[in-house]
């Protein structure tokens, strides 16, 4: 592969090093701090070796180095080669490429551009030959072009190969013939080319590029929700980042190639892209698909077309050269502060090139719609788009945990109406009937108009206090490397630390992993006294569950255990633990935010009821209670008590209570077992 090819060895830097193994240059130093990289010095100036570099990119992708592999910054994802759900199991071609993959793989092949354009030609020769010759089969298409042999009329055009390519080529054909004796299917929507390109580049650097590559079931979804009952006779479609082109293999038969554009800065891939519209289209004029599919920096570029339908993947996190983000800082009002996000970017830009009543359809990650820094982009959409349809996707994407949607969008300059919104997820789909309050904030539609009225009463509370600037929120420790610093033998120098699995509703579980505590040895850590206040309470950072104990023992927390210590003035900390852990708050997180952890953003938009005294401490006492006892039962007993109490302050009737215990009934309780 790749990373076979010997690389004279030479100096890099530390910020080099970083950016070949997609890390930030904080973790680098981490990792130099913490021995786990080997470094040389030269005139007192860090430095490291070539070859060194391959070799851990190597062991990394090999699952060979599980210590950097288990702390590697979430840029770096190592490749399986060979990524299945691109096209589907259902496709007749994938065992071909799997057999092509493995051959290259156990034979150490080289992969070079010419390699992968002699793969890609065959299979389009192979299927443009059973077009022409109805069905019929081939191999040794390439071969059998270059020697003369192999009629395809005036399909011949798109192939313009020089004499020292063809030579080239004859040459990989003799040495790899087993590759070209496969003989291939024709499935019209499936992207095989698409395919054997990803699968014979190296994985394990695409996000790097912010590339994802879509898989078939998500292209199909976003296609179909795009155009339907759209009148699209005429109208001018766009994929401003079209990759292989497996959007526009799938587009309704009924869009002609007359009206598809589409533009990607990868010359291998709008190579291909143009193959499979010939193929599709059965096009042979090379100058028709050139004008119509060309390389090009969307967000460089000055557009002077319109279009009706932009849809695609735009890239997520690209990873932008310091002159690169000085140049969209000045063209892009979505563009700011350090981290740059490419598919903000995209949004922003297709805005600018769209037709009015225009759409747009992006796959994107669900950060889109909560992160603080895509305010700017939801700004843009608050002022100029509607929504008209978003799908809830999970986690869509092969070895990545980012969840994801489908967004759909349309261009009418005016500000956002979610009336007529269609919204599904894994669970149930609905329409918005409401003309909804929404802020550039955050963008949550999670639920239906029954439980977006509901969130509007508890919203209503006449009395209410929130923990924003009423409350110190701290993070638990990060070692850096818990191996080395966490003991499962009590000492008489160390003492017991607590990870997030260990906290439950009101209260934590004692562990038998213990700590010496010296804050300057380890990675990051909040102030002392945070770890040691007393009261204060622990909740799960890592969860889709509100999960918030008590701790009066001065404890200390790993990082997925953090902190919150409340500060509202005459408010007892054990009531804000028991609205904290009702179920009310537990249905306003989920409905508001959907998110796999709890953030203190979340925390601090959740309203805590201001109530008298004396129904105050009738909740304590019941938390008291509940923190005191030994018996399962009595703790499940009186958690209802509670839960039935909070839902009263925030005056929740019977019906809705009920409704809201029915969307929980099935799930863990997270309650502490005695």
């Amino acid at each position: 592969m790749l990373n076979d090819i010997k690389i004279e060895s030479k100096e890099i830097s530390l910020k080099e090093f970083c950016t070949q193994l997609s890390i930030s240059q904080a973790t680098g130093k981490n990792w130099l701090k913490l021995g786990k990289i080997k470094s040389r010095t030269k005139n007192n100036v860090i430095y490291f070796d070539q070859e060194y570099i391959n070799r851990l990119k190597e062991e990394i992708q090999n699952d060979e180095n599980k210590v950097l592999k288990s702390r590697r910054n979430k840029k770096f994802v190592s490749g399986n080669i060979y990524y299945k759900s691109y096209i589907g199991n259902d496709s007749e071609n994938l065992k071909i490429v799997e057999q092509i993959v493995n051959y290259i793989k156990n034979a150490r092949v080289a992969v070079t551009k010419h390699l992968v354009r002699c793969i890609i030609n065959e299979y389009a020769l192979q299927i443009i030959f059973q077009k022409i010759n109805n069905k019929s089969k081939i191999s040794n298409a390439l071969y059998k072009l270059l020697v003369g042999r192999l009629n395809i009329k005036k399909y011949s055009k798109l192939f313009d190969i020089s004499d020292s390519e063809a030579r080239e080529y004859l040459k990989i054909i003799k040495e790899h013939s087993k590759i070209f004796e496969m003989q291939y299917e024709y499935e019209p929507s499936k992207d095989i080319m698409g395919l054997i390109y990803i699968s014979l580049n190296n994985l394990g650097k695409r996000k790097v590029t912010g590339t994802y590559y879509t898989p078939e079931k998500i292209v199909k979804k976003l296609n179909n929700q795009l155009f339907k009952g759209g009148n699209i006779a005429n109208k001018k479609v766009l994929d401003p980042c079209c990759g292989t082109g497996n959007f526009l293999l799938n587009l309704p038969y009924a869009i002609t190639f007359e009206q598809i554009y589409a533009m990607d800065i990868d010359e291998e891939s709008i190579y291909i892209t143009r193959l499979n519209m010939a193929i599709k289209y059965s096009i042979d004029d090379l100058e028709v698909l050139n004008k119509h599919i060309f390389v090009r920096d969307y967000l460089k570029s000055t557009l002077n077309d319109k279009y009706d339908y932009i849809l695609g993947n735009p890239p997520w996190g690209y990873d932008f050269s310091n002159a690169e983000k000085e140049y969209l800082i000045n063209e892009y009002y979505s563009a700011y502060g350090k981290n740059i996000e490419s598919f903000d970017l995209f949004i922003e830009k297709s805005k600018l090139v769209l037709n009015k009543n225009g759409y747009i359809s992006f796959v994107l990650p669900e950060a889109l719609l909560n992160v603080k820094s895509h305010y700017r982009i939801r700004e843009i959409i608050f002022n100029k788009f509607d929504i008209k349809y978003l799908e809830y996707l999970g986690n869509a994407f092969d070895g990545v945990q980012c969840p994801s949607i489908i967004i759909k969008i349309k261009y009418t300059n005016n500000e956002i109406s979610t009336k007529g919104l269609e919204v599904k997820n894994s669970k149930t789909s609905f329409t918005i009937k409401t003309n909804r309050e929404l802020t550039p904030d955050y963008f949550s539609f999670t639920m239906d108009d029954y439980e977006y009225g509901i969130i509007k009463q508890i919203n209503s509370l006449s009395k209410k206090v929130f923990l924003k600037n009423n409350s110190i929120f701290a993070l638990g420790i990060v070692t850096g490397d818990n191996d080395k610093y966490i003991s499962t033998k009590k000492a008489d120098d160390n003492e017991m630390i607590i990870r997030g699995k260990a906290v439950f509703k009101y209260k934590y579980m004692d562990t038998d992993e213990y700590i010496l505590f010296k804050p300057k040895q380890f990675q990051q850590v909040a102030p002392s006294e945070y770890y040691r206040i007393s009261p204060k309470l622990f909740y799960r950072f890592i969860s889709n569950k509100l999960v918030f104990a008590y701790d009066d023992r001065s404890t200390l927390s790993l990082n997925s255990c953090n902190i919150l210590i409340p500060m509202i003035k005459n408010i007892n900390i054990k009531y804000i633990l028991a609205v904290l852990n009702s179920s009310v708050a537990q249905f306003y997180f989920d409905k508001n935010f959907n998110s796999i952890k709890i953030l203190r953003s979340h925390i601090e938009s959740i309203p805590i009821p201001i109530v008298t005294k004396e129904k105050e401490n009738e909740i304590v006492n019941k938390v008291d209670v509940l923190l005191k006892s030994h018996n399962n039962e009595q703790i499940i007993k009186v958690y209802d008590e509670i839960d039935r109490e909070i839902a009263k302050i925030y005056n929740i009737d019977s019906d809705k209570y009920g409704y809201i215990l029915k969307l929980y009934e099935k799930d863990e309780k997270f309650m502490f077992a005695v």
